[in-house]
Order: structure tokens, then C-alpha cells, then sequence
């Protein structure tokens, strides 16, 4: 029984994401499909790069995922497979590849096609792919000569200042940040500190309950990355966090 993830900016009211579903379903009747999230904001490929590589780590082996974000943005784009991590990749060549993975896998294949757009032909090429690797065929293609690339974004360190910024508002309104706790820890080394951004001035919390409902706090969450949120509240909203917003830490 293969188990195949699904990430896309499909969103559930349209037929686009069932008719996928479908399809594979007739190729691979046992199938086991799960839904990493189909809320993606549209062409957003930080925030699928982001959702994505905090989560397919906790799958099983040889598991294959299937990204379909931000596919129509193009009619030049591709397709590459690559299996990695002991895991199988379909993924679109509008760049989320650099952003996923902290280096590139090794032997990515660029799928054939057939002259067909990725946005029209979706359907059957990854139902093709995911039958070929249920059946423990080889992936055909050539070997992807070039693709689109971003530049992962990383917080400035200097000795007694970490900046850093929001990257991903989640769904409770919270503000994530690129700023790590292995970070954080590196260059504090024991010292007090001040996390500032526009007017405020925080504090870590251990948890959302360190603080009354309706204030806001700092913490880091559980991949490991500095979040401001507000117990019961809405901190992205209420505190004019964006995405890029400057957070900065200071030291003493």
C-alpha cells in the first residue's frame, strides 16, 4: 500500500483537488493518500516550502510526496522526480526544490511532458509517476540541466545582535520567524537580552499560558524557530507582523 502525500494551492472548493485524488485512485486502488495541506496561499512558494519540510521528515520510507503549488505560473515549467532520503519526490521547477532541501539531491530527472503544460496535464503525469514507483519502475527522463533557484532566508548574526524576520504566518495568526534556537543559544551564551520589533520589547515564554490571554509573547515552537504570538489572540493581525518583518535580538 504506497503512501502518497499531497501539498498543493488547489484549496477545497474547487474539483481540482478530488479530480487528482481520483485519478490516482484509479491507477493505485490501494493507495494510501494524505493531505499535507491544500490552504497554500496561491503561487506562494515560500509558504509551501515552509509547510513542507516540516513535515515530510516524519514520514515512512520510500513514502512519495507529490507538490502541485504554483504549477500554471508558467508554461515553460517542469517537473523533476528525484528519490532522496529514502523518499520520492515529484516537485514543480518553480524553485521550492533550493528551499526544501539544504542541499540539492543527487540525480533529479526532469519528466517528459509530452508538450503538454504541467497545468493541463497534471492529472496523468503524476498518476503515471506515482504508478511507475508503485511498481517499482524506474523514473525516465533526462537529467534536469538547470532549474530555478532561491536563496534560503537565514537570520544576520553578529556578536551581540541576531536580525532576523517572519517567514510564515500560520494558521493561528502567528508570526514565525527565521531566527533558531540553536541560534539564539549560540550567541547568548548566558547573557540577558531584549527581543524587539516595531514598538515592543519581549522576553521568552516557556509556553502560551507563561502570559493572560491577550498578551503577547515570545517562544520557540516546536520545529525549533522564535515565534510571537498572543495567548488567544491574533499576533500577525493585531501586531502588523508580515511576512519579512524585521525581529531583532539584542544582548548585554
Amino acid at each position: 500500500m504506497p503512501i502518497i502525500t499531497l501539498l498543493s494551492d488547489f484549496g477545497w472548493r474547487d474539483h481540482t483537488l478530488s479530480s487528482l485524488k481520483g485519478k490516482i485512485l484509479s491507477s493505485i486502488p490501494d493507495a494510501n493518500i494524505i493531505d499535507i495541506s491544500h490552504e497554500v496561499m496561491a503561487q506562494n512558494v515560500m509558504d509551501a516550502a515552509f509547510i513542507f519540510k516540516n513535515a515530510y521528515t516524519h514520514f515512512p520510507d520510500q513514502t512519495i510526496h507529490i507538490i502541485a503549488v504554483d504549477m500554471a505560473s508558467s508554461n515553460q515549467i517542469k517537473l523533476f522526480y528525484c528519490h532522496h532520503d529514502n523518499m520520492h519526490f515529484i516537485i514543480p521547477d518553480n524553485g521550492i526544490i533550493s528551499l526544501i532541501f539544504e542541499s540539492l539531491p543527487k540525480n533529479i530527472v526532469e519528466i517528459d511532458l509530452l508538450g503538454f503544460p504541467l497545468y493541463i496535464s497534471y492529472k496523468e503525469i503524476f498518476t503515471y509517476i506515482c504508478s511507475k514507483i508503485a511498481k517499482h519502475e524506474a523514473i525516465e527522463g533526462k537529467s534536469a540541466s538547470s532549474m530555478k533557484t532561491y536563496t534560503s532566508q537565514r537570520p544576520i548574526i553578529y556578536p551581540d545582535m541576531i536580525k532576523g524576520s517572519v517567514i510564515y504566518i500560520d494558521h493561528f495568526d502567528n508570526a514565525i520567524t527565521n531566527i533558531t534556537r540553536n541560534e539564539f543559544d549560540a550567541i547568548r551564551k548566558e547573557r540577558s537580552y531584549e527581543i524587539q520589533f516595531g514598538k515592543y520589547i519581549l522576553q521568552l515564554s516557556d509556553s502560551y499560558s507563561n502570559v493572560p490571554e491577550g498578551e503577547k509573547l515570545c517562544l520557540f515552537n516546536s520545529v525549533g524557530l522564535l515565534e510571537i504570538a498572543i495567548n488567544k489572540g491574533n499576533a500577525s493581525s493585531l501586531l502588523n507582523l508580515k511576512g519579512n518583518s524585521t525581529i531583532q535580538i539584542f544582548f548585554k
